[in-house]
């Protein structure tokens, strides 16, 4: 690794006082802080809701909103009894996360008590690593799930959410529930493809029905794709795209180690 490489920096590492020094300004400040606290709630439980679909969608597993939410509202409570910051659920680590293996809470654990481990006291390790590396372990996938028939109106509102988004280094189309495509949808299925090719984007299909198959076959929807782009299951095409991501990611200048 280059000796000229951006690191992450100095942490600051602090430990805040379980008890506030001037109990007559916290109550003061109550009613502000319950509005505020109220927003970020409602704010947490549409990311944690959300991130858990694409949970769903990844896995194929289905989640209870319930024990997510009690349990954000739980850890929230605590963390900020010890003036911490509130949480919610982390899309970009979960899609990373579920393609790696996690499957149990204990990743997610696992990820607090390396945080924690930063806090009290290898935040002067962590300094040393470069971004290149965070980058690399967040390589961003977006996972577009498709369902019910496929018509030309459908397929336009897909390209315009796509063209309005940029940021991600791999796309997957997931026709699992897609039960019928014309050839209109097929087209615009095409450009999307291409349109995303052309920006430097990896793409992939997943869970095309013989049907669908055998309409993007007889279009040469197909051939735009490279070999191994078709898979069957979301996760294995998951990490097709976290694989490639790896693998393109640039190297190290010769010279440099």
């Amino acid at each position: 690794m280059g000796r000229d490489a951006t690191v992450l920096g100095s942490l600051s590492l602090a430990i805040v006082y379980l008890l506030p020094r001037r109990i007559d300004r916290v109550l003061a400040a109550i009613p502000a802080m319950v509005q505020a606290a109220l927003v970020l709630a409602l704010l947490g439980s549409i990311d944690s809701l959300l991130t858990s679909l694409i949970a769903d969608n990844i896995g194929q597993t289905h989640h209870d909103s319930d024990r997510e939410l009690i349990g954000q509202g739980i850890g929230n409570t605590l963390a900020g009894i010890f003036g911490a910051i509130p949480g919610a659920g982390a899309t970009m680590r979960t899609v990373v996360n579920l393609p790696s293996g996690g499957r149990t809470p204990i990743s997610g654990a696992l990820h607090a008590l390396v945080l924690l481990a930063v806090v009290l006291g290898i935040g002067g390790l962590a300094r040393h690593i470069p971004h290149a590396v965070l980058t690399e372990a967040q390589g961003r996938i977006v996972l577009y799930h498709l369902s019910g028939p496929f018509s030309f109106g459908a397929a336009r509102g897909m390209a315009r959410r796509l063209a309005a988004a940029d940021a991600y280094d791999a796309l997957v189309f997931d026709l699992a529930d897609v039960p019928f495509l014309d050839s209109s949808a097929s087209l615009a299925l095409e450009d999307a493809i291409t349109q995303a090719q052309a920006r430097g984007k990896q793409v992939y299909l997943v869970g095309a029905r013989p049907e669908i198959a055998r309409t993007l076959a007889q279009l040469g929807v197909d051939k735009q794709l490279p070999d191994g782009h078709q898979h069957v299951s979301r996760l294995e095409a998951l990490r097709h795209a976290a694989a490639d991501i790896a693998a393109n990611s640039d190297p190290a200048e010769p010279g440099n180690d």
